[in-house]
């Protein structure tokens, strides 16, 4: 899944945090951002999916975050919280977030997703 958000202020650091209800990670679960500069990006086909979402991010002045390990042994039940920080460029006009999973035993939900200026 991916939220595209454009009300952002180019040059100054923000915050993502990612608050699961509930993990079963396979393969390439994670999550990242992709940065849009002036002509919108074209949106991955999901047949399959992180897999897509991580070269999308890659591929467009982003950065895709794996899950690690350990994650794909247990469900979370909402205790699992991981955050992100991304100094938007100065010619950015958007930035999507994220966040997918891949594989057969999958299992991923989201609770919260908040991306806000970083007020530190």
């Amino acid at each position: 899944m991916y939220q595209k958000i454009t009300n952002i202020t180019p040059g100054l650091p923000h915050v993502c945090t990612i608050n699961f209800k509930s993990i079963v990670a396979r393969q390439t679960t994670g999550y990242g951002y992709a940065i849009e500069k002036g002509t919108p990006l074209s949106i991955p086909v999901f047949t399959i999916g992180a897999s897509n979402l991580k070269s999308f991010c890659d591929n467009n002045n982003g950065l895709w975050t794996q899950l690690p390990g350990p994650i794909g042994t247990i469900e979370t039940n909402g205790s699992e919280t991981q955050s992100f920080a991304v100094t938007i460029p100065a010619d950015a006009t958007a930035i999507y977030i994220c966040i997918g999973t891949k594989g057969a035993v999958a299992k991923l939900e989201v609770n919260t997703v908040s991306f806000q200026k970083n007020q530190n």
